[in-house]
């Protein structure tokens, strides 16, 4: 977990919010394959620092993981870390192609990290609330009609809207998952 926790470190976006506070979520899954979560708690902290989330995650039950949320606070305001929870498998030319098609409405770095069956994405930018709601909307815009899978995991954008903010996984804890986010390109 090292190596993506020192990642936010590099997020220059995050650097021009004043005195800001994120959110994590320490949560567990229900029965796999239910897409449901069965126990969330949201935990705030003023700064994303391995130190931190290496301590968060030393207290987990073996039941439980870790994520990061998008919802920063600042001043009084919510804004929103840029994140992208990809349901496609392969860095093949449609993804590559696509992918270059969005970074043409939102240029910032996208930094790709393989998350076992498919990649989360993380781009440099920060989001007010109503420019949040768009991205979510661009991203769903990105499954295309009649490609045999999804690019973007459209529930994972649902559960985003209806929970207020979008959360991408950090750790590897129970066997609902393949492997640790391991960062893989930098688009």
């Amino acid at each position: 977990m090292t190596e993506i926790t020192a990642f936010f470190g590099q997020l220059a976006s995050i650097k021009e919010l004043e005195n800001p506070t994120f959110t994590v979520s320490v949560y567990e899954n229900d029965r796999p394959g239910s897409g449901r979560t069965r126990y969330r708690r949201l935990v705030e902290t003023e700064e994303l620092s391995p130190a931190f989330l290496l301590e968060l995650q030393e207290t987990l039950s073996p039941s439980a993981e870790l994520a990061v949320n998008s919802l920063i606070k600042s001043k009084g305001n919510a804004y929103h870390l840029a994140l992208i929870d990809f349901q496609y498998q392969e860095l093949d030319d449609y993804f590559s192609q696509t992918i270059a098609d969005f970074k043409k409405q939102y240029p910032a770095l996208l930094y790709l990290f393989r998350s076992g069956r498919s990649f989360h994405g993380y781009q440099d930018m920060v989001l007010t609330e109503s420019a949040w709601r768009s991205y979510l909307g661009s991203l769903l815009l990105l499954n295309r009609p009649g490609h045999r899978e999804e690019l973007v995991d459209s529930r994972w954008v649902g559960h985003a809207l209806m929970q207020g903010f979008a959360a991408l996984r950090l750790t590897n804890n129970t066997r609902s998952y393949l492997q640790l986010p391991a960062l893989i390109k930098i688009l």
